[in-house]
């Protein structure tokens, strides 16, 4: 039978704060033992030296969930790809007056991704989506064991495609001038997409925020959640036919609109501040 095989940068002779992590390339069902004993990256570096300038590339992406969703939330998340949950220190410890499932998740991808700069926009994205740390868009990241962590592998054959935010990622390049009128939503709405659909205000979305799940009208979250430039994690709630068990959708605020995007059915909507107010 075939082996799956990763590939990270571990802190093999363990020097201070990774300074020196070696490109490793090791069993798929082995890696919990790295991250049990040795720091480790997602990110290759050149020389093995630790820092922005020297990243490569990855393979891999890694997400740290502090006080997300839950560590049952998340399983089930993400058992849909290949993945590594692995629980950290401060699981279930009071970390800022808070105890909370605090854990790692481990993605191997279906293509290297060597552009840094797309990388480091997509984990942002990847972040708010997820609910993760911001921290984990650092491509210098390093990441420290623990000899005490829960385990769960997905082995699904199905991998992590970060293609799929690629739109979302050029939403947030490409932000609307403050004078946007209706004809700008008429041209948006004729350009290319798997499913366009108007935006309904009384639409019932069933959100996070902060880790808490909450159900309430699209309006009520367009007024009252306190978010500038981040994006809501959602179930999907632009397509009826869509039974959306994880939260695969988004909502994204800021100044001039709102854009909704389900990553998994390619359902997308937009709707202009000017034309709610």
């Amino acid at each position: 039978m075939h082996k799956f095989l990763i590939r990270i940068s571990v802190n093999i002779d363990s020097l201070p704060h990774a300074n020196n992590l070696k490109w490793t390339t090791g069993n798929w069902e082995d890696i919990s033992k790295v991250t049990a004993l040795y720091e480790y990256s997602a990110t290759k570096f050149k020389n093995g030296k630790r820092n922005n300038i020297s990243a490569k590339g990855v393979s891999t992406i890694i997400l740290d969930i502090d006080d997300g969703q839950t560590l049952e939330e998340g399983i089930e998340t993400f058992k849909e790809f290949k993945s590594l949950i692995v629980t950290t220190k401060s699981h279930q410890i009071e970390k800022k007056g808070l105890v909370a499932d605090r854990y790692r998740v481990i993605l191997p991808l279906n293509q290297s991704i060597i552009d840094m700069e797309y990388y480091s926009k997509l984990m942002r994205y990847l972040t708010r989506f997820y609910d993760a740390d911001i921290a984990c868009s650092d491509p210098a990241r390093y990441y420290s064991p623990n000899p005490n962590q829960e385990v769960y592998y997905s082995n699904s054959g199905k991998f992590f495609e970060v293609s799929k935010f690629d739109t979302l990622i050029e939403k947030n390049e490409e932000v609307p001038s403050p004078n946007l009128t209706s004809s700008i939503l008429n041209s948006f709405k004729s350009t290319n997409s798997k499913k366009r659909v108007d935006l309904d205000l009384n639409s019932q979305v069933t959100y996070y925020q902060n880790g808490i799940k909450a159900t309430d009208i699209l309006d009520y979250i367009i007024n009252n959640i306190k978010v500038s430039n981040s994006a809501i994690p959602c179930h999907c709630f632009l397509n009826p036919q869509h039974e959306d068990k994880n939260p695969s959708c988004f909502i994204y605020l800021n100044t001039n609109n709102v854009y909704a995007k389900c990553v998994s059915c390619g359902t997308d909507g937009i709707l202009l501040k000017e034309i709610i107010l």
